[in-house]
């Protein structure tokens, strides 16, 4: 399950492409410690997203989550089966 954060222990930067980039404090990290991708697409690569996803987490130690959507539709998560199976016995 995860706890909550306080807001303080995170930073949200825009980059110059008008992205949104959170950045956790270690903190936070121990309460969410997943490296998370957000799309909004119609279509959508979930292989080529959550691969990207995989590469970024690598290089912050963190799990990889993709979480994604298309105009007003539900919002899905995509994760490893690990890591879900390990938040489930938690």
């Amino acid at each position: 399950m995860i706890r909550h954060i306080d807001p303080g222990l995170l930073k949200i930067y825009i980059t110059t492409a008008k992205q949104i980039k959170p950045s956790l404090t270690d903190e936070a990290r121990e309460k969410f410690s997943f490296s998370v991708e957000c799309k909004c697409q119609e279509s959508l690569n979930i292989w080529k997203d959550f691969k990207l996803t995989e590469q970024n987490a690598e290089n912050e130690n963190l799990s990889p989550l993709v979480a994604f959507t298309k105009d007003r539709e539900q919002a899905y998560v995509a994760l490893l089966l690990l890591v879900f199976m390990e938040i489930l016995t938690k």
